[in-house]
């Protein structure tokens, strides 16, 4: 309020004041020079309680700028027009790790990844021209915080007089969980993509399977009928897909130790009046490609299905043991009985259709396939092991 007003406000407190107030007796001027002074007197404890009153408005002021500003949840960042922080918030300098009075005067740019550094000068200097920008998502340089990614919503001041200096006001949004997304989004659907090419592979492996297993089943019938053996094959490749389909780890790999488990209890459910089966299993975990899974599990099926169809034993229950070992970089698995075979010697000179595509599956890739004839006929199938 200015001075006049108060004058005025003043003059009508002294004319209350007179109608309460006996006459004092002094001259005119002497009254008039006390009611100067108590006008003077009024004017200030008024000027004294707009004072006041002025005082609670800016520390009220103080306290909302304070809160919406220096403890607000976003950090907040002022610059210059040469993008140097002149003022930064609580919620920034947490986010930077760093003291405030070390950030202002720093250059902002220089708080993020070297590869969004150019982005960040183009951000602010759209904000220059146009008053107000976005930013795409930007990264922190390394070490300032757990908030890896973030976002920057800019705007130029809007009063040209207070702004000559063309101050920025940054808002900093934290988008760390939006990348998150975005990268198991991405992550999911290259696993699809994985899954969706290892399906068409082992697929594609199946029908190379089915095919050699035809081709061998043709020379030994040159009739054309397939026979039941081709049959029964055919349905424990689907068994053993379906094994393997519950034993994998990741999109191609296979646990063989579950996998063998899962087998091993498919063949004792249906052969089991006919035998014991024993597993002997690693005690570390190892993983095989699918690929090398399907050739040996084809093999391992076979094998069992031939210890259980041609051995013999005079007495007692046979027994049929499946062991599985890594050796060094090798896998070696093997699939022995304690029956009688009378041609195991002629297999090894002259092997049947199974003994056949066993050698063929586990030498394909650099393995091994050997036979012994001792107590009971032994099978060794060793395979490299590929690093998954």
């Amino acid at each position: 309020m200015s001075k006049d007003p108060l004058r005025r406000r003043a003059e009508e407190v002294i004319k209350q004041r007179k109608k309460h107030c006996k006459t004092t007796g002094y001259p005119v001027d002497r009254e008039a020079l006390i009611e100067e002074l108590q006008t003077h007197q009024i004017e200030l404890e008024l000027q004294n309680e707009e004072l006041r009153e002025a005082s609670h408005h800016a520390e009220t002021a103080r306290n909302r700028y304070f809160s919406l500003f220096d403890i607000a949840p976003i950090p907040y960042v002022v610059l210059s027009s040469d993008h140097t922080i002149e003022q930064i918030n609580l919620t920034g300098a947490r986010l930077f790790q760093t003291e405030r009075a070390r950030l202002v005067g720093r250059t902002f740019v220089s708080l993020f990844g070297p590869d969004d550094r150019t982005n960040v000068v183009e951000h602010l200097s759209e904000v220059q021209e146009q008053g107000f920008a976005s930013s795409e998502r930007v990264t922190l340089a390394d070490g300032s915080s757990a908030t890896t990614f973030v976002r920057l919503e800019s705007q130029r001041w809007t009063d040209p007089q207070e702004n000559e200096k063309g101050e920025i006001l940054v808002a900093i949004i934290d988008a760390t969980a939006e990348a998150e997304v975005e990268r198991l989004h991405v992550e999911q659907l290259r696993h699809h993509r994985r899954l969706l090419r290892e399906m068409n592979h082992r697929a594609k492996n199946n029908f190379q399977m089915l095919s050699s297993i035809i081709h061998l089943d043709a020379q030994n019938h040159p009739g054309g009928v397939i026979s039941t053996a081709v049959v029964e094959r055919i349905r424990a490749m689907a068994r053993i897909q379906n094994s393997l389909y519950h034993s994998t780890t990741d999109v191609g790999w296979v646990d063989i130790g579950a996998h063998f488990r899962e087998l091993a209890r498919e063949f004792a459910i249906t052969f089991a009046p006919a035998c014991d089966i024993t597993l002997q299993l690693p005690a570390e975990h190892v993983e095989l490609d699918s690929q090398t899974a399907n050739s040996i599990s084809i093999a391992v099926n076979e094998l069992l299905t031939n210890a259980v169809r041609h051995a013999r034993r005079d007495a007692g229950k046979l027994s049929v043991l499946l062991r599985a070992e890594r050796r060094g970089d090798l896998l070696e698995v093997e699939v022995s009985d304690n029956g009688v075979n009378a041609s195991c010697e002629m297999l090894k000179k002259k092997p049947g259709m199974g003994l056949t595509l066993v050698r063929q599956l586990i030498e394909a890739d650099g393995g091994s396939w050997s036979i012994e004839c001792e107590e009971g006929v032994r099978h060794i199938l060793r395979r490299p092991l590929k690093k998954t």
